[in-house]
């Protein structure tokens, strides 16, 4: 069994293991409208996560440059006080990848990319069009998070959901069909995953005793 200090004692492996056990990890997809209000930055983070789901929250995490400032989408969120999520799917891989790019502030990943703009209802920033899930969000509290370097600190971005964007063709049943979505998701340095299969566990409840108290799974040894 490995055991080790992080940035205390060496993990002896060839890369720190930390990012490749947190995984799969789902990506923010995340764009937002630039300073010039025409060009727009969009970007993919493996630090993104729901916060909650009533009212919804997503947040993602975004490390700092190298000279210790925010990445661009966050100032621009900051400004403008919104910004959208597009889910990653694996028909879109390359385009997330190439949105990646770092590029100097004002260049449009989209165009990069080779993506088509879809526009919020609510928000004034774009979305993936191509992509079958969306959300326009509202920002709410950005939190940073400070680590042993400039590139290691982060900038946590939490932001509500006011607008959800679902393609028809991906819904089944009424649900939608992550077969017909196939997300994709991190798992440490260039290794990705695509989820195409799930399978159910339905949550067990606590026996209920006659007087209405919880009662023990097990009986206790008398």
């Amino acid at each position: 069994m490995v055991f080790y200090e992080p940035g205390v004692t060496p993990h002896g492996m060839a890369k720190d293991p930390f990012k490749s056990t947190v995984v799969p990890r789902p990506i923010g997809w995340i764009s937002s409208l630039n300073k010039d209000g025409n060009s727009s930055n969009l970007a993919p983070y493996s630090q993104f996560m729901h916060a909650t789901f009533d009212p919804p929250y997503i947040m993602f995490a975004a490390n700092l440059k190298e000279d210790g400032s925010s990445k661009d989408n966050v100032v621009n969120i900051q400004r403008t006080q919104e910004f959208c999520w597009s889910l990653a799917t694996y028909d879109l891989r390359e385009e997330m990848n190439k949105s990646s790019t770092e590029v100097p502030y004002g260049e449009d990943e989209f165009e990069l990319a080779g993506l088509e703009k879809q526009y919020g209802n609510i928000v004034k920033c774009p979305m993936v069009k191509r992509s079958p899930v969306k959300f326009e969000c509202k920002f709410h509290s950005t939190f940073r998070l400070p680590g042993n370097s400039p590139t290691a600190s982060v900038d946590i971005v939490i932001g509500r959901v006011v607008g959800i964007h679902i393609d028809e063709s991906v819904i089944t049943d009424g649900q939608i069909d992550i077969k017909k979505t196939e997300p994709v998701a991190r798992c440490g340095g260039p290794n990705y995953a695509v989820v195409r299969e799930t399978f159910k566990m339905v949550t067990p409840k606590a026996p209920v005793a006659e007087n209405g108290v919880k009662a023990s799974a097990e009986p206790k040894n008398q």
